[in-house]
């Protein structure tokens, strides 16, 4: 497993290098597979609706419902998605860090929020957010 996420439902949800996302009652029951990235799931966050949103190194963020329907897939990074947060001092918005050298500010309802911010470094390995919506990165070049 290479994400986990707890869902206000009170399931929990993982991805993996499998590409799947699985949903998971509190005894450790598997309940649902979720399918659709082509690649391995790096990052998974529960929202507060229940619903959930998944990253993968196919580059994309898929938005799954409460029921696990896919809702919408957001793109606009070149490289592995390493890592999403969200960062509720701006509302629906969350952030992805890549394999491209950048963060990306993403809102659920609206999508993309304007150009990707290029850091002096080969990866985004994670990001938080700050109560103040700073955010934070650690990557590749060993700096935060």
């Amino acid at each position: 497993m290479w994400a986990v996420c707890a869902l206000k439902s009170g399931k929990y949800a993982t991805g993996s290098a499998d590409k799947n996302i699985f949903i998971w009652n509190p005894k450790g029951e598997r309940l649902v597979v979720l399918k659709g990235h082509t690649d391995c799931i790096r990052g998974l966050v529960g929202l507060e609706d229940g619903s959930l949103l998944s990253a993968s190194n196919d580059a994309s963020i898929r938005h799954w419902s409460e029921t696990y329907d896919c809702l919408r897939e957001f793109h606009g990074h070149s490289n592995y998605i390493y890592t999403i947060a969200l960062n509720p001092a701006l509302g629906d918005v969350f952030v992805t860090g890549s394999e491209d050298n950048t963060i990306r500010l993403w809102s659920v309802s609206q999508g993309a929020l304007g150009e990707a911010l290029s850091l002096p470094c080969q990866s985004i390995w994670s990001v938080a957010c700050m109560d103040n919506g700073d955010i934070i990165t650690g990557s590749s070049d060993a700096l935060i």
